[in-house]
């Protein structure tokens, strides 16, 4: 879906303006006001007070949408408005090349939207620009694509020219000069490399090589853009290899670190973009978590999250450290489903805040399939999951932070043995302290110390594994630690599932996700908690065996114990999707670029998918997925009988999904 790491795919983005007459930007900004320069490290406004943005990317216009996504459900003021409310400053927003050829919008809702009707992609751009300034946000505009069809390793290819990238750069700043709501200008997203050493024809920095140096296109692209429109910042991004290649570990070349596309900017220090204006450069980071890809070896160390801090270091920390140049981290994200991502964000935000850096969150968007977003699928409702992460480090343009929030964390201690659970920063000792109190985004580590004659199991809740519990407190936390005597008699544990709707079930301590793992050995004395999550569509209507009711159920292993989780399908839910095309062959093809709806009566025990370029798929109503073929199955009917697949507009004319 998204900004892989050395080798992989990107998702959608954002698409932009023409070449009519400048807008005049609304009312003037008291904080961060007039047009912003650098001074070292920092991004300083027009009376040179520091500016830190902390914003969000909303993307579309680099979609075939050719427009911000979400204004099909909601007023794209009341988008606008949302973002001004919840305390973020600047928008990134996305485009491809192919918004310049001002075509008249399409697929919006014009009743929501009447204004709309008519309105081009430049013209819409520049109403959102208008519209920004008036309630006191600012835009970044992100060259994100050459066009929509999807990311490109350089800033060129075969049908968009260098000369063509910057002719269009230039009548989009020429667009908006002297209007201080567009600040800045992101050249080129997540340039990377592509073939194995020594054959490398992706992005290079510092390789001399005018057709694959990023770092000179950037010289020949920013300096174009300032020709236009003197007053933006330079937004300049990393590559992912240095070389342009990906490693090969089979031949006798070395192999410098490599990074997230768009990531890395190891070499900016040795090769630094030369502009005509040095006090207009910003250089520009992406960095993700788990959800976008799992195999990341900073993730997979033993020594997680020790190796975060270096690893952001080496990548592009070090400009800022050393005094070189300000760092907009221009994309991070996650679904934060995976514990990791838990610990890795609120670490991430505590790193740019420490060293004075900006950031722009990936996304405003919830349709990023690998990250989701601020809002939820309505489009105007906060999805707290990731807002509440960032909340505790949003700044006004300038001055100070916004007051922290404090998280509760309260410890439990499970098992047939015994032993102590301490915090750092201190406030657990359980022992006789197991609950307190820590300001949000505070990184606390629990440490697990066994008696004399036990041995720590592992972590339950909020945490897992066995190594020391580092929790980023986003929000209230709790977790278990299970302590047993060696040699101790243990007890399995069997979850099963009935009904006609769909869920997962999990344990505290960790063994059961069921899911997958359906049945789990726990020590004699361990008390397991098992919290039921219904699908989209389904409701948790009670325990049978075991445990009973409809809460968590807790259940105290003394001998072999089995329960039985019963999840119903929702009444009035029976068609998640409108005007349905039923298949019965198995094989549901289908011939438009547009979105779809597909249903089938038979038992889907696997799906898959084909053509899909970009498509994303949810079942049932339930959340969106990239991934063709997801679980667990067999899949649940909805209340009329059907399995629905919902599946989202794409590129190619025909597609096909199928099952079996």
């Amino acid at each position: 879906m998204k900004r892989r790491w050395v080798s992989a795919a990107r998702f959608v983005s954002l698409a932009a303006g023409l070449l009519l007459a400048a807008q005049v930007p609304g009312t003037a900004l008291a904080a961060g006001e007039g047009f912003w320069s650098t001074s070292g490290t920092k991004i300083v406004d027009a009376n040179g007070a520091v500016v830190r943005i902390t914003g969000v990317n909303w993307f579309g216009f680099e979609t075939t949408n050719q427009m911000p996504h979400g204004i099909w459900a909601q007023p794209w003021k009341a988008i606008l408005d949302q973002v001004k409310a919840m305390g973020l400053t600047v928008i990134r927003l996305p485009y491809s090349d192919d918004i310049m050829t001002n075509s008249t919008i399409q697929g919006y809702n014009d009743w929501l939207n009447p204004d709309l009707k008519g309105v081009t992609t430049l013209g819409l751009m520049d109403k959102i620009v208008d519209y920004c300034g008036q309630i006191g946000l600012r835009i970044i505009l992100d060259r994100h694509r050459p066009d929509s069809s999807g990311q490109s390793k350089l800033w060129y290819t075969g049908t968009v020219s260098e000369a063509k990238w910057i002719a269009d750069m230039k009548a989009l700043a020429a667009r908006y000069k002297g209007n201080a709501t567009v600040v800045g200008f992101d050249l080129h997203n997540e340039p990377h490399a592509e073939g194995t050493e020594p054959n490398g024809t992706g992005a290079c920095w510092g390789c001399g090589d005018t057709n694959r140096d990023w770092r000179l296109a950037a010289e020949r692209g920013g300096n174009a853009v300032l020709q236009s429109n003197p007053d933006l910042l330079i937004i300049v991004e990393g590559v992912s290899c240095p070389s342009g290649a990906t490693p090969n570990y089979w031949d006798n070349i070395p192999d410098p670190q490599c990074g997230w596309w768009g990531g890395n900017l190891s070499m900016a220090g040795q090769f630094p973009v030369r502009l005509s204006n040095p006090r207009k450069l910003v250089y520009s980071a992406h960095d993700y978590g788990m959800s976008v890809s799992p195999t990341q070896p900073w993730f997979l160390a033993a020594t997680f999250p020790a190796t975060l801090q270096p690893f952001w270091d080496q990548q592009w920390g070090y400009l800022v450290k050393q005094g070189l140049a300000p760092v907009l981290i221009g994309e991070f994200g996650s679904t934060l489903a995976d514990a990791k991502d838990r610990v890795w964000l609120p670490a991430l935000l505590s790193y740019a805040a420490q060293n004075g850096m900006s950031w722009t969150f990936w996304s405003l968007n919830p349709n990023s399939g690998d990250t989701q977003g601020l809002l939820q699928n309505d489009w105007i409702s906060i999805d707290h999951v990731r807002y509440d992460v960032i909340k505790p480090f949003l700044v006004p343009l300038s001055g100070g932070p916004v007051p922290p929030t404090t998280y509760g964390l309260a410890v439990t201690k499970n098992g047939n043995g015994g032993g102590t659970v301490s915090s750092t920063p201190t406030g657990i000792n359980c022992g006789s302290i197991c609950t307190a109190n820590y300001n949000s985004g505070t990184s606390v580590t629990l440490t697990a110390t066994p008696v004399t004659g036990s041995t720590f199991v592992s972590w339950g809740g909020d945490c897992t594994g066995t190594g020391p519990c580092v929790l980023g407190m986003t929000a209230a936390r709790s977790v278990t630690a299970t302590f047993n005597i060696p040699g101790g008699t243990s007890y399995t544990l069997t979850v099963n599932k009935s009904g006609t709707g769909g869920g997962t079930v999990a344990s505290s301590p960790s063994g059961i996700n069921c899911g997958p793992t359906c049945s789990a050995p726990f020590s004699s004395g361990t008390s397991v908690t098992l919290t039921p999550t219904a699908d989209a569509n389904s409701t948790f209507t009670g325990w049978s065996g075991a445990c009973t009711g409809s809460g968590s159920c807790v259940v105290g292993m003394t001998a072999a114990q089995a329960v039985t989780a019963t999840f119903t399908a929702n009444p009035g839910n029976g068609t998640p999707c409108s005007n349905p095309i039923t298949f019965t062959n198995q094989s549901g093809n289908f011939n438009t670029t547009g979105a779809v709806c597909l249903r089938t009566s038979a038992a889907v025990n696997g799906w898959g998918c084909s053509n899909f370029a970009g498509r994303t798929v949810s079942v049932n109503g339930g959340a969106a997925t990239s991934t063709c073929g997801a679980g667990p199955f067999p899949l649940p009917k909805a209340a009329d009988g059907y399995t629905y697949f919902s599946v989202t507009a794409g590129t190619y004319s025909w597609a096909s999904l199928y099952s079996w």
